[in-house]
């Protein structure tokens, strides 16, 4: 344990304020003798479940993919993944590997031309991989030669074998999203298709999460800038739909929380990075990568939840936080549920950003549906530093997660990310935590 006198005491009242207004960790008013022990209880919790929490037994991992010579790989969550069965195909980027002293850059040329995004396949729930290849390049770093065009045949989405991708062109204002299909299970792909209108938003910037309602119905999760200047910043999730195959598409319902306008609040503020779960006929659970940055002093970033009851057309949050992380942007949720009927949340833990200890992979369970989440549990903590996570996982038959997420060790050191996988029991590994934390 650190001792009170090497504490980052702006960090840890960061954590305490935003959990006295959001979480309620302490009361608003603290007897002037508990103070300290308040303060120094509520540090012990935090630092035994983040930076001391032992990894899950039972957990394999592997690795998905390594880079070639002078390049690197990352961030599935921007790429997307699909299964059959025991069949998994992940799709991440690979771009030139560029090194960037410190712990809390990304070591990597995302925007170089020849950036691409490439797809592994497991034919046995994930345990070896195979088939790496091209899908296409990155529309962002070949925007000038991106030249999409429109889809004008409707796409059969009740084929098992097609699957979509959806790509940005820009993280500035005027970004556009545009969609890919395969229909051999990812082996080739045709697009991009510019279908997809910016609607009133001043920016789309899509990640790959859907879901499929019918031959030709389908509903994307999409970010989506609603003010996007040198002053202000607002970025929710909304639902955009098609329901002839992707020739046409329509505003949903904005799905994460609603957002101060400008002028209150803080400069940058969003809700983004949706993945979503399907529960039962009528309700669907979505988790956000949210956060803030003020115009002055350090960013906040969190995990929070929505869920609809009525099929998708109303969203209401869920009150309570998966995870915090103070002093950075965050980390994009990977949801899925299990057969158990329990949802699982993981994401990349990327604290602390100063290469001081490991960073981690770390996921939480719901039994009711998003309202309460259980502890914190580890599936690795070996990270070298901030420059990994970015989760997308698929539930295998029998029952078992498996987590995609790039990756380097504390023994790799600043060499180039990779694309590595964990292998779990989420159920089992929740059920030895609840067991842990009962009553004796």
């Amino acid at each position: 344990m650190p001792s009170l006198r090497s504490l980052p005491w702006k960090s840890v009242l960061q954590i305490i304020e935003s959990g006295r207004k959001r979480r309620h960790f302490l009361p608003v008013v603290i007897p002037r003798r508990l103070a300290v022990l308040s303060l120094f209880c509520l540090f012990t919790a935090v630092v035994a479940e983040v930076v001391h929490a032992q990894p899950i037994e039972g957990a394999t991992h592997v690795i998905v993919n390594k880079p070639a010579p002078g390049r690197a790989l990352g961030w599935p969550a921007n790429g997307g993944i699909w299964s059959w069965g025991n069949e998994i195909l992940v799709m991440y980027l690979d771009c030139p590997y560029k090194n960037r002293p410190g712990f809390s850059n990304h070591d990597s040329d995302q925007e170089h031309p020849s950036a691409q995004w490439m797809t592994s396949r497991s034919t046995d729930g994930g345990v070896t991989w195979s088939d790496h290849r091209v899908a296409f390049p990155d529309p962002r770093a070949n925007r000038a030669k991106l030249h999409p065009r429109a889809l004008t045949t409707p796409v059969d989405f009740s084929d098992p074998n097609t699957i979509l991708n959806f790509h940005w062109d820009s993280l500035k204002p005027g970004a556009r999203t545009y969609f890919y299909y395969s229909t051999d299970r990812g082996r080739t792909w045709q697009g991009p298709f510019g279908n997809i209108p910016l609607f009133d938003f001043q920016a789309i910037t899509g990640r790959t999460d859907y879901e499929v309602t019918g031959q030709h119905s389908l509903t994307a999760y999409l970010p989506c800038p609603e003010v996007s200047d040198t002053t202000c910043i607002r970025e929710s999730s909304y639902a955009i739909l098609t329901d002839d195959g992707g020739v046409t598409w329509k505003k949903g319902p904005r799905i994460s929380r609603p957002l101060p306008p400008c002028g209150k609040g803080h400069q940058i503020e969003y809700s983004s990075m949706p993945s979503t779960a399907r529960v039962d006929s009528n309700t669907l659970v979505a988790a956000f990568r949210s956060g803030y940055t003020p115009a002055k002093g350090r960013r906040t970033s969190w995990i929070d939840i929505s869920r609809s009851t009525d099929n998708g057309t109303t969203w209401q949050m869920v009150n309570g936080y998966l995870m915090e992380m103070p002093t950075l942007n965050g980390s994009p949720p990977a949801l899925s549920r299990l057969p158990s009927g329990r949802l699982v949340c993981s994401w990349g833990w990327r604290l602390p950003d100063d290469g001081s200890a490991p960073t981690a992979i770390q996921a939480r369970t719901s039994d009711d549906n998003g309202t309460t989440w259980g502890d914190t549990l580890t599936l690795r903590q070996d990270g070298f530093d901030y420059d990994i996570g970015y989760c997308r996982q698929v539930v295998r038959p029998d029952g078992k997660v498996v987590t995609v997420y790039y990756y380097r060790t504390k023994a790799d050191g600043q060499s180039p990310t990779y694309i590595a996988a964990t292998i779990w029991d989420a159920d089992k590994a929740a059920n030895r935590s609840n067991k842990q934390r009962a009553p004796k």
